[in-house]
């Protein structure tokens, strides 16, 4: 425990959290989560990693310990809505060498058809999929391959993911899958329920009035300050990871 420091010590909330206390997990996440990801990132060379592979690892003690899994809502978001399928058209990122001062964007398009939906997301999310969309295989699961495993491991699949409404300028989304009383609807951000659509291949589905809304040109210009595309993100991963490879290669041919 560090100096000044009031609570359980670590070995206890590790004991208690190893016993399933999930209070003791949270309490040890928050004391060393800065140096959990510190740590990872001198070891994968990358922010942005080290916070994927920080949540990664505290994410699965976590799973282990869920057993009381609220049941998910029977789907209302057809009431109303013209679904207009879509696909993802282009992942973009801003300039600059900090990557902390990264923004992305993600753009939806009709298929079909030329209106555009901008969304802006993540960096974690944003290299995910680029990678997809780039066919780049990562050398590990990512968590959202964890997460459509655990989905066909119950027996259950995802049947489409839907982009539903825009409130204060967040948008909102859903993952509907099929279940024994009928369809039932997983809120979800829409980054990561486009990343679960285009590993698994299902539509992408997203409510007309959307496109109505944001597609005008005064949307679309606020995404010119993103000129780094997606073939340039994923390439950018891939050498990193490549680097990362060879690094590794090096520490243990010297040891």
């Amino acid at each position: 425990m560090t100096s000044g420091q009031t609570g359980p010590s670590d070995a206890d909330l590790v004991r208690e959290a190893l016993a399933g206390d999930r209070e003791s997990l949270a309490e040890l996440l928050r004391r060393h989560w800065d140096t959990a990801v510190f740590l990872a990132a001198r070891v994968l060379g990358s922010a942005e990693l080290a916070r994927d592979a920080a949540q990664e690892a505290a994410i699965a003690p976590a799973l282990a310990q869920i057993t009381d899994i609220p049941e998910v809502k029977p789907v209302t978001t057809t009431d109303a809505a013209e679904w207009i399928d879509a696909t993802v058209a282009e992942i973009r990122r801003s300039q600059g060498e900090d990557p902390w001062q990264r923004t992305h964007i993600m753009m939806l398009q009709e298929r079909g058809g030329e209106r555009r939906l901008p969304m802006w997301i993540g960096p974690a999310e944003a290299t995910a999929l680029a990678l997809i969309l780039e066919a780049v295989e990562a050398p590990r699961p990512s968590t959202y391959k964890l997460a459509i495993s655990l989905v066909e491991a119950v027996g259950a699949r995802i049947e489409e993911v839907r982009i539903t409404r825009l409130l204060d300028m967040v948008f909102y989304a859903c993952v509907i899958v099929p279940g024994p009383g009928g369809p039932r609807e997983v809120d979800a951000r829409p980054s990561d329920a486009v990343i679960l659509a285009l590993a698994t291949g299902v539509p992408i589905r997203v409510d007309g009035k959307l496109f109505d809304r944001m597609a005008t040109a005064e949307h679309l210009k606020d995404s010119e300050p993103y000129p780094v595309a997606t073939a340039d993100i994923a390439a950018e991963t891939q050498q990193r990871l490549r680097d990362q490879l060879r690094l590794r290669e090096q520490e243990s041919s010297q040891s």
